[in-house]
């Protein structure tokens, strides 16, 4: 019975992830196919000039997100299972440092997702856009950096035991062979 509600949360994953990525792969390309045709067209609303391509962007940001959000649902689901075994592999018991590592490699991507649809987005912006791109880059830098840190602090745990045990062995090694002469 577990077998077939696993296959099927598999599947449905499966179908989510592939959907999603497909759905937002469209969109960018017909969002970009459209900023190369009215990319310098003007609207003004209201004494304020809008070009078409800030407005192109905010729809892409806003498909990147939506989709986004169900493609790392669907990703963890599958880092879930893919710490499980990796758990298993490496001998451990009940750990969940691999899991925590691969959710930051999801943040890291995405941090570069966001990078890479805010910047065109707020570059775009008159007076204000230069200060409030330079705010944005500052704080995805450190999230990232910080990300990065978590991951690897994360990896030396990990490994910490198995590196444990190695130098053991060889400092084993190393005195009964100073023993023997």
């Amino acid at each position: 019975m577990a077998d077939v509600e696993l296959r099927r949360k598999v599947a449905e994953n499966v179908k989510r992830l592939l959907g999603s990525a497909l759905k937002l792969l469209i969109i960018t390309v017909v969002l970009k196919l459209l900023g190369r045709i009215i990319g310098d067209v003007e609207f003004t609303f209201l004494f304020y000039t809008v070009k078409a391509n800030m407005i192109l962007s905010a729809v892409q940001m806003a498909a990147t997100i939506y989709y986004g959000f169900y493609i790392l649902k669907s990703s963890i689901f599958f880092i879930d299972k893919i710490s499980g075994l990796v758990t298993n592999a490496l001998g451990l018991t009940e750990s969940k440092l691999p899991r925590r590592i691969a959710i930051d490699i999801v943040y890291l991507i995405g941090l570069v997702l966001a990078w890479e649809a805010l910047v065109p987005m707020v570059s775009e912006i008159p007076r204000f856009g230069g200060l409030t791109l330079n705010a944005i880059q500052v704080v995805i830098i450190l999230l990232g950096a910080g990300i990065i840190y978590d991951a690897g602090k994360h990896v030396f745990k990990l490994l910490e035991d198995r590196i444990n045990r190695v130098i053991d062995r060889l400092s084993d090694s190393i005195s009964k062979l100073i023993m023997e002469k």
